[in-house]
């Protein structure tokens, strides 16, 4: 009793970086300050003269660039979709020096030359085959409610299905 808490505004826990409202700004600020520093690495690797290959560029931004904004989408994928576009000016910048290609060059295109999606269907993948995964297995707690909102409700509770039955009844 009698112990004080300190209000913050954001904390580190675990490398993310957490607000009050979890909006994961900070957190996507930070990340794509470290990326840009990293991506000044492979820069350099890329000079024209003596520098490494496409197919080394490559493995270099995805090993070292792409893995760190691959980590912990499940935690911060759920911020706003103009919060999560901050990172697609690295992952476009990333793949422009990997490939060779110029700035001007339209974004499409050094996604089809190096092959990688965008951040975006990077960042739905996990959870498509999360939620097929579901589906696939009928053991699994959640498998009606993936199936079948309605009978994921008479599941849950004898109450709701009772209420919804009534209200057709008197409709009909």
């Amino acid at each position: 009793m009698g112990h004080l808490f300190l209000l913050c505004r954001k904390t580190k826990f675990l490398g993310f970086v957490f607000d009050t409202k979890l909006t994961f700004r900070s957190h996507i600020k930070h990340l794509k300050t470290k990326c840009i520093q990293t991506l000044n690495i492979v820069k350099v690797l890329s000079n024209t003269s003596w520098g490494a290959d496409k197919v080394s560029l490559l493995r270099i931004y995805r090993s070292l660039i792409r893995s760190k904004l691959d980590c912990g989408v499940p935690v911060y994928g759920s911020a706003a979709k103009s919060t999560l576009k901050m990172l697609d000016s690295v992952h476009h910048q990333g793949l422009r020096i990997a490939t060779g290609t110029f700035r001007t060059t339209p974004i499409p295109s050094p996604h089809i030359i190096s092959g990688e999606p965008s951040l975006e269907l990077r960042r739905r993948r996990p959870s498509l085959s999360y939620f097929y995964k579901i589906k696939s297995d009928e053991s699994h707690p959640q498998h009606y409610k993936v199936i079948n909102p309605f009978l994921g409700l008479y599941f849950q509770s004898d109450y709701l299905l009772s209420q919804l039955l009534a209200s057709e009844l008197e409709k009909s």
